[in-house]
């Protein structure tokens, strides 16, 4: 999966500040932080049973849910992942990250639609964000309402030009299209902006229309 919801120290750290003036507050930033730590070695179970013990400490606080649905996004327990998220919003609705967090693992699990919906209310949150363009667009790719996701794309280029994921959304966008040669030329500028997935340029189903196009061959040749 590559559109997935970062996550933060400065965003663990700045909560602290914000509440751990009380026990449970210490006990809820030091579970988080750990979570984190696991998170970003890729230690998914530790993470989830960090996050499982923050809640333990304070289950009125957003954090927490939102880290531990990464998690298990992560893991593709999109079910759970979707739990989590919507108890996060519930404590929080104004969290646009959330939603589009949620909307990831509905795409996960196909229902597009539900992930457009999450996409459209994060941007009503934040209209000034490319990825939720993005996200929204290459959910609208996969549900075959290409002229809604070009429409997306091309806002969140204009947002920020050289946002490479966007960019190589865009050269879905036209494989899915069957048009090879633009497919490419997108496929390219997004490469040379800094898109490096190549697991997902050489597997995703979003390029199986342009793989035998010799352009295609060329991009990935030696990869």
């Amino acid at each position: 999966m590559r559109r997935v919801y970062r996550l933060s120290a400065i965003a663990i750290v700045s909560f602290f500040l914000l509440t751990a003036c009380t026990a449970s507050g210490i006990q809820y930033f030091l579970h988080c932080y750990q979570g984190w730590r696991h998170h970003e070695d890729k230690e998914y179970d530790k993470a989830i049973d960090a996050y499982t013990k923050a809640i333990a400490a304070n289950d009125k606080w957003a954090m927490a849910y939102l880290y531990r649905g990464l998690a298990y996004t992560q893991k593709k327990l999109f079910d759970l992942a979707i739990d989590d998220y919507t108890k996060a919003i519930a404590i929080d609705n104004t969290d646009d990250w959330a939603y589009l967090a949620r909307a990831n693992a509905y795409s996960g699990k196909g229902q597009y639609d539900l992930a457009v919906a999450d996409f459209t209310k994060a941007i009503e949150i934040n209209p000034t964000s490319e990825h939720h363009y993005n996200g929204r667009g290459f959910n609208h790719i996969l549900s075959g309402a290409y002229r809604e996701a070009e429409q997306d794309l091309k806002k969140a280029l204009e947002i920020d030009p050289q946002y490479a994921l966007a960019i190589v959304s865009t050269a879905e966008l036209y494989s899915m299209k069957k048009n090879a040669t633009e497919a490419c030329t997108w496929l390219q500028r997004g490469i040379k902006e800094g898109y490096d997935d190549w697991d997902y340029i050489k597997t995703s189903n979003t390029f199986d229309n342009i793989r035998k196009a010799s352009c295609f061959k060329t991009i990935v040749a030696g990869r």
